[in-house]
């Protein structure tokens, strides 16, 4: 079954995966905790300050969408 993409608007009262989310945090953590195969496999790149020692974030909340990867440093999100 497909994971829903990260950008998914949800609003009060709606659910992911049969779990009561109340806000794009807790959508946040429900996506990273539900991670496809590849992105654990692309995960591998930025995770633990291994790409040009940057620190990079999964699943962060900018401006009420749930992006996959986020860099502050760069101000990169992907």
């Amino acid at each position: 079954m497909p994971s829903p993409p990260a950008t998914l608007p949800m609003g009060e009262g709606r659910t992911f995966k049969g779990a009561f989310l109340h806000s794009k945090t807790m959508l946040a953590r429900e996506l990273r905790k539900a991670a496809t195969r590849e992105e654990v496999i692309v995960w591998k790149v930025p995770g633990n300050r291994k790409f040009c020692n940057l620190k990079f974030k999964r699943q962060y909340v900018i401006e009420g969408f749930v992006v996959d990867y986020y860099c502050h440093e760069l101000n990169l999100a992907i």
